[in-house]
């Protein structure tokens, strides 16, 4: 009965049934039921019930990338930029190309004045960002902080391409008097 109950529970952990299929220590796996609960007090506005539960999971398990991209998020949610920045690192360290956390964290880095590290970071997964119309919008108001007028209205009318039902794309255009470019 006893190894009955083990080998279940490691099988719905995820771990697979048996002792040698377990993880090392400190690598336990994160269930996509405990990250659905995570993201519903987050959305309900439980952050700081979220936050304990993720920084309890990092403990188990620092190799997940998700974790660390949530971190980030509350972080950024809650204004503490520099806990948010090294989470979204972190994350990137364990995925190098992980979309999420490098959009996120040009956004990030826009925000707070660093546009070409901003840029740079976008550069990294522009493939994937091609037809996401918030990597555009994004790109474009970089863009037109650092005052590259031409640049930017390519980059928000791809957004305009992309989505075109997005009205303060068009309102930003036409208060910065930009010209609506078409792909050729």
């Amino acid at each position: 009965m006893r190894r009955l109950f083990c080998w279940m529970f490691f099988w719905c952990v995820g771990v697979g049934p048996g002792w040698a299929s377990l993880p090392p220590l400190g690598d336990w796996p994160i269930s996509e039921a405990f990250l659905v609960h995570v993201d519903s007090l987050y959305a309900s506005g439980e952050w700081g019930r979220a936050g304990e539960l993720l920084r309890g999971a990092t403990r188990r398990n620092c190799t997940d990338p998700r974790l660390w991209t949530r971190i980030a998020t509350l972080a950024d949610e809650l204004e503490h930029s520099a806990e948010a920045e090294r989470a979204y690192l972190r994350a990137l360290e364990l995925v190098p190309g992980h979309y999420v956390a490098s959009f996120n964290l040009a956004r990030l880095l826009a925000l707070s004045g660093r546009g070409i590290d901003a840029l740079e970071r976008l550069a990294t997964v522009r493939r994937r960002g091609d037809l996401d119309p918030d990597y555009w919008q994004l790109v474009g108001r970089i863009m037109l902080a650092w005052g590259m007028e031409d640049e930017a209205s390519i980059a928000l009318s791809r957004v305009l391409e992309l989505a075109p039902e997005r009205s303060e794309v068009v309102h930003l255009m036409e208060r910065h008097g930009l010209e609506f470019h078409r792909d050729p």
